[in-house]
């Protein structure tokens, strides 16, 4: 009888990771698909202090800042196209970004970075 209820716990633990599991992938998904105008509407504080202080510094011809967090203001996907990247390289396009947002980096838990020159041909990772 003990091994029948340890069997039967398994198995439940089992449906219910792979219930969860296949909420998260569900969810991020969903969230990838919103236009960027939705996006926008949902920023909070954070997230435009990120895009004044991105746009007055690099005059960027495409600025994202998508807040991952659902909301909380933790963690932020940004994507730069701007003209000054032109001859950087990503390290060095990374670290400009980083040093023009070093106020709000610290109160951040995660930041997701996608940075190009305004050339430069537009190259999308599936997994992104």
């Amino acid at each position: 009888m003990q091994r029948l209820s340890s069997t039967s716990s398994i198995n439940l633990l089992s449906r219910f990771i792979n219930t969860n599991r296949n909420s998260i992938t569900t969810s991020s998904i969903r969230y990838f698909s919103a236009s960027s105008k939705d996006q926008d509407a949902q920023c909070d504080p954070k997230g435009e202090k990120i895009k004044s202080v991105l746009q007055e510094a690099l005059n960027p011809t495409v600025l994202e800042v998508l807040d991952m967090s659902g909301g909380c203001g933790s963690m932020y996907r940004i994507e730069v196209e701007s003209h000054e990247f032109k001859g950087k390289s990503t390290l060095q396009q990374h670290k400009r970004v980083n040093q023009l947002l070093k106020e709000v980096i610290p109160s951040l838990h995660g930041l997701t970075l996608f940075t190009r020159d305004s050339g430069a041909p537009i190259v999308k990772n599936n997994n992104n």
